[in-house]
């Protein structure tokens, strides 16, 4: 059995086998919830949670194409807008009228900050992250959510596509994910 170093959500490093990895992990979790007084409400099929930070130029891309989402499954964004000094802020205020989008300001407090802040109130028995300069295909949510109801998945993935700043594909950018099923 091969040995790893993980560290937990509280900052303890634990070294377990395998077998034990997920329940420590979920242990993890759930002690994470307790600490923080988290509080869920599985309101949703899915939270999306957003950090953002300085990003005026991608924000609003970003947003629409989580609006757009071709999907029957509800879900709630959750943009943390994490001491933006641009004006990130003001791009953000006027999504605030949308009924399944909730806004976070908070003083900087980097990434992970800027998600656990989101994570103090869970409304999905999904979450998903997306980086604020991302962009979701229409069909995205649907499709993870699909395979993620069809097995009672604790997690699935999605593959990515990068692009450069003019939205070209950018293929020295792009690990080739076409063959991922027969890895």
């Amino acid at each position: 059995k091969r040995k790893s170093q993980v560290e937990g959500l509280n900052g303890v490093n634990y070294t377990e086998t395998d077998e034990y990895k997920y329940l420590m992990l979920q242990k993890d979790f759930k002690e994470f919830v307790i600490e923080h007084k988290n509080h869920i409400d599985k309101k949703y099929d899915l939270m999306i949670i957003v950090p953002a930070f300085n990003v005026e130029q991608y924000i609003d891309d970003c947003i629409n194409s989580l609006l757009s989402q071709k999907t029957n499954y509800t879900y709630e964004i959750v943009i943390v807008n994490d001491g933006s000094t641009d004006n990130t802020g003001e791009a953000l205020s006027k999504y605030s009228n949308k009924d399944n989008i909730r806004i976070i300001t908070q003083e900087n407090k980097g990434l992970s900050g800027a998600r656990n802040a989101a994570l103090e109130h869970i409304t999905g028995k999904y979450i998903m992250f997306v980086d604020s300069d991302d962009e979701l295909k229409e069909n995205a949510v649907s499709g993870l959510l699909d395979v993620a109801f069809k097995n009672n998945a604790d997690i699935v993935e999605g593959s990515i596509i990068r692009f450069n700043s003019e939205k070209e594909f950018d293929p020295d950018l792009h690990e080739n994910t076409n063959n991922l099923e027969e890895k």
